[in-house]
C-alpha cells in the first residue's frame, strides 16, 4: 500500500504542472482526488503495519486554518454575524427574508468549499511529504525527479516560444490579452513555479561536486573532475539549473527575474555563512552560465520589458498599485474574519475606485488578498505555520554537519523565501500547480533537515507520535477524499448537464418544449451543485419571461442568499421591489456587479424614469470613461431622453478618440454641424494624450474637403504639421494645396520636404516630377 502511496504522490508531482498549472476545474479535482487517494493508502499502510507517524512542525495552525475557513462556511444568527462582521451582514441584507434567517461569514459558500479543498489537498500533501520523504533513499528519488522535470518544462517553454508563442503544447489555445509560456496561460507562474525548484537544483549541483586535490596538477585535476562518482550528475544538475534560469529571463516576467535574482542572493548569503561547506564557487559558475546564455538570447527584450513599467512622465504605471489602494478598503471593511476564502473576484467591485475593463479575480498581492477573504485570523494562522516550517529548518540548517541535509535545507529554504517574495507582486499562491509545490518543498524542507544518515543506519530525527493517531488521519483524510470526490463531481456534472442547454437560455425566441427542457435541466444540474448561485438566477430569469412574477422574486432572493455580490439578481430584485428599497437595490445591483455595462444600462433607463438626470448622467460618464463605444451602443436611450451638446460634453471622457467617434456617428446620423463641433473640439484634448495620432487630424481634413471647405480642412492641417513636424504626408497635402493656388515655389518646397522626412516617398517623388525636376527626382 505504501509503494501505491509512493507512485500516486509522484503521479501528483508530475500532473500538477503539466496540466495547465492545475488551473481549471477538471485539473484541481484529479489533483485533491489522487492527494487524498495517496493520503488513504499511506495512513492505512502505517495503522495496519503499526508504524509511527512522525512528528510535523506548523501542523497545529494548518490544522487551526482548514477549521476555521469550516467556521466561515457555517450559517450563524443575524445578530452574530452583524456583530462580528458588520459588513458580512449588510452584504446579505437585500436576501434576508426573515429575523430567523442564518447566514455565513463569507460571501460565496462555494468559492469558500473549493478553498477549503484546495487548501486541505495542500495540507496533506504536505503531511504525506514529511512522512513518505522522512527515507533517505525516496528523499533523494524525490528530488531528482522534480529537479529533471523542471528541466524538462523549461525546455520544452524556450523551444514552445520559438516555434509556437501563442499556444500551449502547439494544440492548446489562449485567452487573446494571455502571454502564454510553458504549460502556464501567465508568465509570471511560470517562474513562480521554477523559484521553487531551481535553489534545490543548485544544492544538488554544489553537493555532487568533485573533491579534487588542490595540490595535484592541472591534468590531474582535470582527470580527476570527470572521472569521480557524481560528476556526471553535478554537469547535468547544473545544466539544469542554468537552463531553468535562463527560461526565467525569456519568459519576460519581471517579478520572476528580480525574485530569481534575489533568491539566488540569498541563497549564497546562507550557504557562505556555513564557512566549512565546499563549493562556495559552483554558485558564481551558474551565476555566468546564466547571464552568458541571456547575453546570447538578448538583453534588450528584458530592459525594454521593465521599461514598460515606467511612464513617460517617470512615474510607475501599473495597474496593481490602484488594485492594493481599492484593497485596503477591502480589509478594512471586512477587518476580522474577511469575505470569505476564494471571494475577493465577488468583493472587489464593490470597492473599485479606479476605471478598468478587466475583471480582478486576484490582489496580484497573495498577503492583501489574504487578507481581504481571511481577515486578521485568517492571515494569523497562514503566517504562524509558515513561521514554524521556517524557524524548524532555518534552525536545523544551523545545527546539521551533514553536507546533503544543510545544502538541501538551504536550497528548500531558498525556494519558499523566493515564492515569498514574488508573492508581493502576483498571485502564485492561488495557482493550483505552485500552491501544491509551495506545500511540497515547506515538507521537503522538514524531511531533508532531520535526514539521518549513520552507522547505525539510515532514517530521520523526526520524533515518533502515538500509534494511535494513525486511524484518526486516515478516517480524516478518508472523509477529506469523499467530500472532494462528490463535491468536486457534482459541480463537473451540474455544468455538464448546464453547458448542454445553455444555448437555449439566450434565446428569447425557444418555444414552450425548450422553455421546459431548459428549466429542467437547471433544476437538474441545481441538484448536483446546490451552492452555484447561477443556476437560482437563471431560474429568476425564466420564471420572469413567463409573467411568474412571485417566483421569480423567489429566485432572485435565493441567489442573493448564495452570494449577496451577484448584481445581476440584485437589481432584478429592485425592478420586481416595490417599495422603498426598490432603487436602493437597483443601484446596489449596478455596484456590486462583476460585469456592469448592462446593469449600467437598465441604472440608467431607472434614474432617467426617476427624474434624476443628473444622476443618470454621472453614470453614464463612469461607463464611457471605460468605452466611448458605449455611447454608439447607446443611441436608443439618447433618442429616447434626448441630451443637450452641454449635457454630451459633460459626459463624454476628455479623449480625442471619444469625441471623434462620436461626431462620426452624429455625421452618420445626418446631425452635419454637429458632427463638425465635436471632431473639431476633439483637437483641444490632445494635451491629455501620451502620443499624437496623425488621423485625428486627417479625418477632420478629410470631412472638410469632403464639403468643399478647404479653408478650414488648411487650418487643421496646419495644425497637423505643427503637432507632427516629421510626419511626410501632411507636407504632401499642403504641397497639393499650392499647387491648387498656383504657388509652385511652396508646392515644391513642401514636396521636397516630405522626401527629406521619407526618402521613399513615391507620392511626393512623383508630384515633383510632374514640375519639371525629373533629372533631380
Amino acid at each position: 500500500m505504501k509503494t501505491c502511496s509512493y507512485w500516486l504522490y509522484l503521479f501528483v508531482l508530475l500532473f500538477a504542472p503539466l496540466a495547465f498549472g492545475t488551473t481549471e476545474l477538471w485539473s484541481i479535482s484529479i489533483v485533491e482526488v489522487a492527494t487524498a487517494v495517496c493520503g488513504v493508502f499511506f495512513f492505512l499502510s502505517m495503522w495496519f503495519f503499526k508504524e509511527n507517524i512522525r512528528q510535523m512542525p506548523g501542523i497545529l495552525p494548518l490544522v487551526l486554518l482548514i477549521l476555521y475557513m469550516m467556521f466561515q462556511l457555517i450559517p450563524l444568527p443575524q445578530e452574530i454575524v452583524k456583530f462580528l462582521s458588520p459588513e458580512m451582514y449588510t452584504a446579505y441584507l437585500p436576501g434576508i427574508t426573515s429575523p430567523d434567517q442564518w447566514i455565513p461569514l463569507t460571501v460565496y459558500q462555494k468559492a469558500t468549499v473549493q478553498e477549503l479543498l484546495r487548501i486541505s489537498c495542500y495540507a496533506l500533501f504536505y503531511v504525506v511529504t514529511v512522512q513518505l520523504l522522512s527515507s533517505p533513499r525516496q528523499l533523494r528519488k524525490v528530488v531528482n525527479f522534480v529537479i529533471f522535470l523542471a528541466t524538462a518544462i523549461a525546455v520544452l517553454a524556450i523551444i514552445q516560444r520559438v516555434g509556437s508563442p501563442d499556444l500551449i503544447y502547439w494544440f492548446r489555445s489562449v485567452p487573446l490579452n494571455a502571454s502564454p509560456f510553458g504549460p502556464w496561460v501567465n508568465p509570471n507562474q511560470y517562474a513562480g513555479f521554477m523559484e521553487l525548484v531551481i535553489p534545490l537544483a543548485l544544492a544538488v549541483f554544489i553537493y555532487y561536486k568533485p573533491r579534487v586535490k588542490r595540490d595535484a596538477t592541472v591534468r590531474t585535476k582535470i582527470l580527476d573532475f570527470f572521472t569521480m562518482p557524481g560528476a556526471n550528475l553535478h554537469l547535468l544538475v547544473g545544466l539544469a539549473a542554468v537552463t531553468m534560469s535562463l527560461s526565467v529571463f525569456i519568459s519576460l516576467c519581471r517579478g520572476g527575474i528580480l525574485t530569481l535574482i534575489c533568491s539566488i542572493f540569498v541563497f549564497i548569503v546562507l550557504h557562505h555563512s556555513r564557512r566549512s561547506h565546499p563549493g562556495k564557487i559552483g554558485v558564481w559558475v551558474v551565476i555566468g552560465c546564466v547571464v552568458v546564455a541571456v547575453s546570447w538570447f538578448g538583453w534588450d527584450t528584458v530592459f525594454a520589458e521593465f521599461n514598460k513599467t515606467v511612464n513617460t512622465t517617470g512615474q510607475l504605471s501599473d495597474t496593481r498599485l490602484d488594485i492594493w489602494a481599492d484593497s485596503y478598503t477591502v480589509i478594512k471593511a471586512y477587518l476580522p474574519f474577511g469575505s470569505g476564502f476564494g471571494t475577493f473576484v465577488d468583493v472587489f467591485p464593490s470597492f473599485k475606485s479606479f476605471y478598468s475593463n478587466f475583471l480582478f479575480d486576484h490582489a496580484h498581492n497573495d498577503y492583501i488578498e489574504l487578507l481581504t477573504d481571511g481577515g486578521i485570523v485568517g492571515f494569523s494562522l497562514a503566517a504562524w505555520f509558515v513561521l514554524a516550517v521556517f524557524k524548524h529548518g532555518f534552525m536545523m540548517i544551523r545545527a546539521r554537519r551533514n553536507l546533503y541535509a544543510v545544502l538541501l535545507g538551504i536550497g528548500a529554504l531558498t525556494g519558499l523565501i523566493a515564492v515569498l517574495m514574488h508573492s508581493v507582486t502576483d498571485f502564485n499562491m492561488h495557482n493550483g500547480a505552485i500552491g501544491l509545490y509551495f506545500f511540497f518543498v515547506c515538507g521537503f524542507l522538514v524531511s531533508v533537515v532531520n535526514l539521518k544518515i549513520d552507522y547505525s543506519g539510515e532514517g530521520t530525527l523526526l520524533k515518533k507520535k502515538p500509534l494511535s493517531l494513525n486511524k484518526y488521519a486516515f478516517v480524516a483524510v478518508f472523509i477529506f477524499g469523499c467530500i472532494a470526490t462528490i463535491n468536486q463531481f457534482g459541480v463537473m456534472k451540474a455544468g455538464t448537464i448546464y453547458s448542454t442547454m445553455s444555448r437555449l437560455s439566450s434565446n428569447d425566441e425557444r418555444n414552450e418544449d425548450e422553455t421546459k427542457a431548459l428549466r429542467e435541466s437547471i433544476v437538474t444540474a441545481q441538484k448536483f451543485d446546490p451552492l452555484e448561485v447561477l443556476y437560482a438566477h437563471e431560474l429568476g430569469t425564466l420564471a420572469w419571461d413567463n409573467g411568474n412574477l412571485n417566483e421569480a422574486r423567489d429566485h432572485f432572493t435565493e441567489a442573493i442568499r448564495k452570494n449577496p455580490m451577484e448584481g445581476t439578481s440584485l437589481q432584478w430584485l429592485g425592478f420586481l421591489t416595490y417599495n422603498e428599497e426598490s432603487d436602493w437595490l437597483i443601484e446596489e445591483g449596478y455596484k456590486r456587479a462583476l460585469n456592469k455595462d448592462d446593469l449600467a444600462l437598465r441604472y440608467i433607463k431607472h434614474l432617467f424614469w426617476k427624474g434624476e438626470r443628473q444622476k443618470a448622467l454621472k453614470v453614464i460618464n463612469e461607463r464611457l470613461q471605460l468605452s466611448s463605444g458605449l455611447l454608439m451602443e447607446w443611441s436608443s436611450l439618447f433618442e429616447k431622453h434626448p441630451l443637450t451638446q452641454q449635457e454630451i460634453a459633460s459626459v463624454l471622457p476628455e479623449t480625442v478618440s471619444a469625441w471623434i467617434n462620436y461626431g462620426a456617428y452624429l455625421e452618420k446620423s445626418g446631425d452635419v454641424d454637429g458632427s463638425e463641433y465635436y471632431r473639431k473640439t476633439a483637437l483641444e484634448f490632445i494635451p491629455n494624450e501620451t502620443t499624437i495620432n496623425p488621423g485625428w487630424f486627417s479625418q477632420l481634413i478629410q470631412y472638410y474637403d469632403k464639403r468643399g471647405q478647404s479653408a478650414k480642412a488648411l487650418v487643421i492641417l496646419r495644425q497637423g504639421i505643427e503637432a507632427l513636424p516629421d510626419y511626410a504626408p501632411f507636407h504632401l497635402l499642403l504641397g497639393d494645396y499650392y499647387q491648387k493656388e498656383g504657388i509652385s515655389y511652396r508646392a515644391k518646397e513642401e514636396y521636397q520636404q516630405a522626401l527629406i522626412l521619407d526618402p521613399r516617398y513615391k507620392a511626393a517623388r512623383n508630384r515633383l516630377r510632374r514640375m519639371g525636376e525629373l533629372d533631380s527626382y
